[in-house]
């Protein structure tokens, strides 16, 4: 058995998902096959705010609602004949999603988010699996939430692997002949409540997914030739990695590298499976594999990841007592209550600096809390900026760069953060003018 993931890319046209059809019918079912999608395009962006204008008390967006119902249907007829079922499906959904938008509470918006954002997931599994029933003779559309348990948190659910695990191997049993078309991203509670598994969590469903299955292997399928050294949109001469270590994959994904999710790693690792990153562009090519071996010792200087979106909040305590470990621990108490994700940590005798990603809803509540004890600043719109394996010509642009707010540095990675607008006037050009991304194999020697 393998697992398949496609993400919004490889589905936000119609096109896009002829040619993933193209890819499945070349395999064939000839052994079975779980095929996980995100939702298509950008519509979890769309469905975000819609339940932002729903909640918000600023009247019906039909407009918004409007243009969601048009590309699904839109999606849905080109893909499909007429009179397909596939198209009662879809337009029931989208009466679904307008009835719950329109009877939201106003107080709980991560349950309310886990009630509105799946039907991204669930609209982009049921036109898939029924444009994909017109090429293959067996495919079955599953509703992961039978499936996949978690527990109460929303919008970023622990998923109870040990109860998920069997329920898993009897959904997915038919064997040889069967191509199965679920969703990533979403899950359920005991309770039959949805619940999502984080942002970009398809990565994360595929990976378990492949783990309790025993699979051969996890493929996802992106719009880039593999993991590179760098995001191609900003270093057009990022090199291509053939091999990378499960360590260096996930280190590179939680610095900010957006091929594959730091979730969808670890079960690979703990499993033992190759994860491979190909482009549906190019079906022909291998990709990048994820995996331990001889081969994954070689390495690249100059792994580069760009994070966008920072905040970095500094605390200190009022009476400069913030070296005690009871100090640290009711700081991180508090972001962990509100599910707030450190990226970078920096600690001095009376305050810490905690880098985290921008969150409009959890992160204000949380700077708030930790404002009851101590004194408590951040700066916005930032850029964390991650370079693995660094050269020396790279260290020395990042020594000189004027206005670094944090700079570390350790025996295999320099991070710095820094305004957006020092990033695009400063440290990019001078990246780039610097190294050009012309980046030199060598062997690992420790």
């Amino acid at each position: 058995m393998e697992i398949y993931k496609f993400g919004g890319a490889s589905l936000s046209t119609a096109a896009s998902v002829r040619a993933m059809g193209k890819i499945l019918e070349t395999i064939g079912t000839s052994r079975p096959l779980v095929v996980v999608v995100s939702a298509m395009g950008k519509v979890t962006n769309q469905l975000e705010l819609l339940l932002q204008a729903a909640m918000g008390g600023q009247g019906w967006p039909e407009a918004a609602m409007q243009a969601l119902r048009e590309f699904h249907m839109a999606m849905a007829h080109e893909l499909l004949g007429r009179g397909d079922e596939g198209l009662l499906r879809t337009a029931a959904l989208l009466e679904s999603l307008e009835r719950t938008l329109r009877a939201l509470p106003k107080e709980d918006y991560d349950m309310s988010y886990d009630r509105v954002v799946p039907y991204g997931e669930l609209l982009s599994s049921t036109i898939v699996a029924a444009y994909l029933k017109t090429l293959l003779p067996a495919v079955e559309w599953v509703d992961i939430r039978g499936s996949l348990r978690t527990n109460n948190e929303h919008r970023n659910a622990l998923v109870d692997e040990a109860l998920s695990s069997g329920m898993v191997q009897q959904t997915f049993s038919r064997g040889a002949g069967t191509l199965y078309v679920t969703q990533g991203f979403i899950a359920s509670t005991a309770q039959g409540t949805t619940t999502t598994l984080g942002r970009e969590g398809s990565d994360y469903t595929a990976a378990l997914l492949g783990a309790m299955l025993k699979a051969d292997a996890v493929t996802i399928w992106k719009d880039v030739a593999g993991f590179l050294s760098a995001d191609p949109k900003l270093f057009p001469r990022a090199v291509f990695l053939p091999h990378l270590p499960y360590r260096e994959a996930l280190e590179m994904s939680y610095s900010g590298a957006k091929v594959v999710h730091p979730k969808a790693v670890k079960p690979m690792q703990n499993a033992g499976i190759p994860l491979y990153v190909r482009s549906f562009e190019t079906p022909e090519a291998l990709g990048t594999r994820i995996g331990d071996g001889a081969e994954a010792t070689v390495q690249l200087h100059d792994l580069i990841a760009v994070r966008e979106g920072q905040v970095l909040l500094s605390v200190g305590q009022r009476d400069l007592s913030f070296a005690s470990e009871e100090a640290m621990s009711r700081v991180f108490s508090v972001l962990a209550a509100h599910r707030i994700a450190v990226n970078l940590l920096q600690q001095s005798a009376v305050s810490i600096s905690l880098c985290v990603t921008r969150d409009s809803t959890r992160l204000p509540r949380a700077i708030d809390a930790l404002g009851e004890e101590n004194f408590v600043t951040y700066n916005e719109d930032l850029v964390l900026l991650t370079v693995r394996h660094c050269s020396s010509r790279l260290r020395l642009v990042l020594s000189n760069v004027s206005e670094v707010l944090v700079r570390q540095e350790t025996r295999h990675t320099v991070q710095v953060v820094l305004s957006n607008a020092a990033w695009t006037q400063e440290v990019y050009p001078a990246m780039l003018s610097a190294i050009g991304f012309r980046a030199c194999w060598r062997r690992r020697t420790e």
